[in-house]
């Protein structure tokens, strides 16, 4: 597995190495992702109207977006106004507050960009459709005009599973899987010894908070790069669980949307003195350095390492500081080890 900054590592389940049909290849990141500030200062020079130009569209590559894949956004036919250098597009993901409200800004000259296209990348699963829009300067007015947008969906629908993580209960002999989806339907998770036969089934609960849930500005101020709608976490507890032996598991909403088969093992016995476990703390997301590499190193352990009883993260976790989208940034992160082993946490979540 590459460690080095510029690369990306591909991390492989256990279940996926041996049966294909529990699961594909799983890709961590480790290319930070381009962040732009909001354009908040021209906001006085946007001119909030969208006129398609005769023929001028924006075309989209993949139609369908992966979790943490790229979007390649293009651009052809006749403007009715003349495309300059200083063009750019902006794109975001569910309701704005306006034209100056977007997750990442890319310029038609960036270093990244072609004649007629730009990449947009490390896009996740934020439980909306992504929009990008061209904006085209005028040298006269001074101001810029949107002149085209398009939608680009998620591969999977909203009701899919993310952000799984295993946590340890009060109950010695359960362990609790917690997960973010796009729906309030019942929780659910299947459970058993033999991944051919999930013979145990459990329901949970969920939750959700809003920008009034929240203390005082910047935390509950609406905006793309600020509060934002954090879908629905879910709670279901497998009980019964014999000490120290591995189950397997799938998690999500019935008739809806599944998890891949993931495996845990459950806590030893009362009598056993030793546990392998690993402790680290101030981890951020794509956006701090070293994130990456932190994650891929700990996957590494936890799936090859025999560091299986339980994670324990200090505190300062995902350094999200009120943007909300951070956090699903973070769970990405973290996703494919933290639903293989119990993930503790104390201290400040920032």
């Amino acid at each position: 597995m590459g460690r080095d900054q510029g690369a990306k590592y591909t991390l492989v389940g256990e279940d996926e190495t041996s049966r294909e049909t529990l699961g594909t290849r799983r890709r961590l990141g480790k290319r930070m992702a381009v962040v732009a500030s909001i354009a908040l200062c021209d906001a006085d020079r946007l001119v909030p109207l969208i006129e398609e130009g005769k023929g001028f569209m924006l075309k989209t590559y993949p139609l369908l977006i992966e979790d943490g894949g790229d979007l390649v956004v293009s651009w052809e036919g006749q403007a009715s106004y003349t495309l300059t250098s200083r063009d750019y597009l902006t794109l975001s993901c569910g309701p704005t507050t306006g034209d100056g409200d977007y997750l990442l800004k890319k310029g038609v000259k960036d270093s990244d960009a072609t004649d007629h296209s730009v990449r947009f990348s490390e896009l996740y699963m934020m439980r909306c459709n992504y929009t990008a829009v061209y904006f085209n300067y005028d040298e006269k007015s001074d101001k810029f005009k949107a002149i085209a947008k398009v939608q680009a969906a998620m591969k999977e629908p909203i009701e899919t599973p993310k952000h799984g993580h295993l946590s340890l209960t009060d109950d010695e002999t359960a362990m609790a899987i917690l997960f973010n989806s796009g729906t309030s339907k019942t929780p659910m998770v299947k459970y058993g010894e033999n991944p051919q036969d999930l013979k145990f089934h459990a329901e949970g609960t969920t939750t959700t908070y809003g920008a009034d849930d929240l203390c005082h500005e910047p935390a509950n101020v609406l905006g793309q790069r600020a509060f934002r709608d954090p879908g629905f976490m879910h709670t279901v507890i497998m009980t019964d669980l014999k000490p120290d032996t591995y189950y397997y598991y799938q998690y999500g909403h019935e008739e809806h949307a599944l998890s891949r088969v993931r495996r845990f093992k459950s806590r030893p016995p009362k009598s056993s003195k030793y546990a392998n476990f690993i402790a680290y703390a101030d981890m951020g997301a794509y956006v701090e350095p070293g994130s990456a590499s932190t994650a891929g190193r700990v996957y590494e352990d936890v799936m090859g390492g025999g560091y299986d009883s339980f994670l324990l993260h200090f505190g300062d976790i995902s350094y999200a500081r009120s943007v909300g989208y951070i956090w699903d940034q973070f769970f990405h992160l973290i996703e494919p080890y933290a639903n293989f082993i119990a993930y503790a946490d104390m201290g400040a979540p920032w």
